[in-house]
Protein backbone atom coordinates (compact mmCIF):
# COMPACT_ATOMS: atom_id res chain seq x y z
CA UNK A 1 0.00 0.00 0.00
CA UNK A 2 1.29 3.45 -0.67
CA UNK A 3 -0.06 6.83 0.38
CA UNK A 4 -0.96 7.99 -3.12
CA UNK A 5 -3.48 5.18 -3.52
CA UNK A 6 -5.79 6.36 -0.76
CA UNK A 7 -7.79 9.42 -1.67
CA UNK A 8 -10.65 8.58 0.67
CA UNK A 9 -11.35 6.57 3.75
CA UNK A 10 -13.50 4.26 1.61
CA UNK A 11 -10.46 3.38 -0.50
CA UNK A 12 -8.41 2.67 2.63
CA UNK A 13 -11.18 0.58 4.19
CA UNK A 14 -11.64 -1.34 0.92
CA UNK A 15 -7.89 -1.98 0.72
CA UNK A 16 -7.82 -3.23 4.31
CA UNK A 17 -10.82 -5.48 3.66
CA UNK A 18 -9.12 -6.86 0.55
CA UNK A 19 -5.94 -7.62 2.47
CA UNK A 20 -7.95 -9.29 5.22
CA UNK A 21 -10.01 -11.35 2.76
CA UNK A 22 -6.90 -12.45 0.85
CA UNK A 23 -5.27 -13.48 4.09
CA UNK A 24 -8.30 -15.48 5.17
CA UNK A 25 -7.88 -17.58 2.04
CA UNK A 26 -4.13 -17.80 2.51
CA UNK A 27 -4.60 -18.72 6.17
CA UNK A 28 -5.72 -22.19 5.18
CA UNK A 29 -2.43 -22.65 3.36
CA UNK A 30 -0.21 -21.59 6.24
CA UNK A 31 1.48 -23.74 8.84
CA UNK A 32 -0.03 -23.99 12.29
CA UNK A 33 2.79 -21.85 13.72
CA UNK A 34 2.03 -19.06 11.26
CA UNK A 35 -1.69 -19.08 12.07
CA UNK A 36 -1.10 -17.49 15.46
CA UNK A 37 0.91 -14.71 13.79
CA UNK A 38 -1.86 -14.25 11.24
CA UNK A 39 -4.54 -14.00 13.93
CA UNK A 40 -2.57 -11.18 15.54
CA UNK A 41 -2.24 -9.39 12.19
CA UNK A 42 -5.94 -9.86 11.42
CA UNK A 43 -6.85 -8.34 14.79
CA UNK A 44 -4.64 -5.32 14.01
CA UNK A 45 -6.23 -4.95 10.54
CA UNK A 46 -9.72 -5.02 12.01
CA UNK A 47 -8.73 -2.53 14.73
CA UNK A 48 -7.30 -0.14 12.13
CA UNK A 49 -10.41 -0.41 9.98
CA UNK A 50 -12.62 0.29 13.02
CA UNK A 51 -10.49 3.31 13.96
CA UNK A 52 -10.73 4.81 10.47
CA UNK A 53 -14.50 4.26 10.46
CA UNK A 54 -14.81 5.72 13.98
CA UNK A 55 -12.77 8.81 13.05
CA UNK A 56 -15.39 9.69 10.46
CA UNK A 57 -13.23 8.58 7.58
CA UNK A 58 -10.36 10.99 8.24
CA UNK A 59 -7.20 9.75 6.59
CA UNK A 60 -4.40 10.53 8.95
CA UNK A 61 -0.78 9.91 8.16
CA UNK A 62 -0.70 7.58 11.16
CA UNK A 63 -3.51 5.41 9.76
CA UNK A 64 -1.84 5.27 6.36
CA UNK A 65 1.51 4.37 7.95
CA UNK A 66 -0.13 1.66 10.08
CA UNK A 67 -1.86 0.24 6.99
CA UNK A 68 1.47 0.21 5.16
CA UNK A 69 3.21 -1.55 8.07
CA UNK A 70 0.44 -4.15 8.34
CA UNK A 71 0.62 -4.82 4.61
CA UNK A 72 4.37 -5.39 4.83
CA UNK A 73 3.85 -7.64 7.87
CA UNK A 74 1.32 -9.73 5.90
CA UNK A 75 3.74 -10.05 2.97
CA UNK A 76 6.58 -10.99 5.32
CA UNK A 77 4.42 -13.64 7.00
CA UNK A 78 3.63 -15.17 3.62
CA UNK A 79 7.26 -15.15 2.50
CA UNK A 80 8.42 -16.72 5.76
CA UNK A 81 5.94 -19.54 5.24
CA UNK A 82 6.83 -20.71 1.77
CA UNK A 83 5.89 -17.63 -0.17
CA UNK A 84 2.17 -18.36 -0.15
CA UNK A 85 0.27 -19.10 -3.33
CA UNK A 86 -1.07 -16.13 -5.22
CA UNK A 87 -4.85 -15.92 -5.36
CA UNK A 88 -4.63 -15.76 -9.14
CA UNK A 89 -3.35 -19.34 -9.08
CA UNK A 90 -6.03 -21.71 -10.37
CA UNK A 91 -7.58 -23.90 -7.69
CA UNK A 92 -6.58 -26.97 -9.71
CA UNK A 93 -2.90 -26.11 -9.12
CA UNK A 94 -3.40 -25.72 -5.38
CA UNK A 95 -5.62 -28.75 -4.87
CA UNK A 96 -4.65 -31.85 -6.82
CA UNK A 97 -6.98 -33.49 -7.50
CA UNK A 98 -9.80 -31.06 -6.88
CA UNK A 99 -12.77 -32.62 -5.11
CA UNK A 100 -15.87 -30.44 -5.15
CA UNK A 101 -19.60 -30.60 -4.58
CA UNK A 102 -22.66 -28.87 -6.00
CA UNK A 103 -25.12 -26.52 -4.26
CA UNK A 104 -27.94 -29.07 -4.52
CA UNK A 105 -25.89 -31.96 -3.03
CA UNK A 106 -26.83 -33.09 0.45
CA UNK A 107 -24.36 -32.36 3.22
CA UNK A 108 -23.39 -36.04 3.13
CA UNK A 109 -21.34 -35.42 -0.02
CA UNK A 110 -18.94 -32.71 1.22
CA UNK A 111 -18.69 -34.50 4.59
CA UNK A 112 -17.67 -37.71 2.81
CA UNK A 113 -15.13 -35.83 0.67
CA UNK A 114 -13.62 -34.16 3.73
CA UNK A 115 -13.33 -37.51 5.49
CA UNK A 116 -11.96 -39.39 2.46
CA UNK A 117 -9.41 -36.74 1.53
CA UNK A 118 -8.57 -35.42 5.02
CA UNK A 119 -9.50 -31.80 4.42
CA UNK A 120 -11.64 -29.24 6.21
CA UNK A 121 -13.23 -27.47 3.25
CA UNK A 122 -14.64 -28.35 -0.15
CA UNK A 123 -15.24 -25.96 -3.07
CA UNK A 124 -18.85 -25.64 -4.21
CA UNK A 125 -19.17 -25.40 -8.00
CA UNK A 126 -22.05 -24.89 -10.39
CA UNK A 127 -22.87 -27.08 -13.37
CA UNK A 128 -20.18 -25.34 -15.45
CA UNK A 129 -17.56 -26.06 -12.78
CA UNK A 130 -17.31 -22.40 -11.71
CA UNK A 131 -16.69 -21.72 -8.04
CA UNK A 132 -19.80 -20.42 -6.27
CA UNK A 133 -18.70 -20.92 -2.68
CA UNK A 134 -16.91 -23.09 -0.19
CA UNK A 135 -18.27 -25.32 2.55
CA UNK A 136 -16.29 -26.12 5.66
CA UNK A 137 -16.50 -28.86 8.23
CA UNK A 138 -17.78 -26.20 10.64
CA UNK A 139 -20.60 -25.26 8.25
CA UNK A 140 -21.69 -28.90 8.14
CA UNK A 141 -21.49 -29.38 11.92
CA UNK A 142 -23.38 -26.18 12.65
CA UNK A 143 -26.09 -26.93 10.08
CA UNK A 144 -26.60 -30.40 11.53
CA UNK A 145 -26.54 -29.17 15.14
CA UNK A 146 -28.79 -26.14 14.76
CA UNK A 147 -31.35 -27.88 12.57
CA UNK A 148 -31.36 -31.27 14.24
CA UNK A 149 -31.44 -32.88 10.80
CA UNK A 150 -29.59 -35.75 9.25
CA UNK A 151 -26.90 -34.67 6.78
CA UNK A 152 -28.86 -36.61 4.15
CA UNK A 153 -31.78 -34.16 4.50
CA UNK A 154 -29.94 -30.82 4.25
CA UNK A 155 -28.53 -29.33 1.05
CA UNK A 156 -25.18 -27.61 0.68
CA UNK A 157 -26.89 -24.43 -0.54
CA UNK A 158 -28.76 -24.13 2.76
CA UNK A 159 -25.92 -25.00 5.10
CA UNK A 160 -25.54 -21.54 6.65
CA UNK A 161 -28.29 -19.91 8.72
CA UNK A 162 -30.34 -17.46 6.72
CA UNK A 163 -28.78 -18.33 3.35
CA UNK A 164 -30.15 -19.93 0.28
CA UNK A 165 -26.97 -20.14 -1.79
CA UNK A 166 -23.58 -21.70 -1.25
CA UNK A 167 -21.82 -18.44 -2.08
CA UNK A 168 -23.54 -16.52 0.69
Amino acid sequence: MNTTKFRSSKELIDALATVRDRMRVQWHLLSLDAREDWQDLEWKLEALQAKVEQDGGKLTEGAIQTARELTYAVKDLLQQNGGGAELATPVSQLMKPVHSCRPNDTLNEPARLMWDFDCGAVPVVDEAGCLVGIITDRDICMAACTRGQSLALAEVSNSRPGTTSAAA
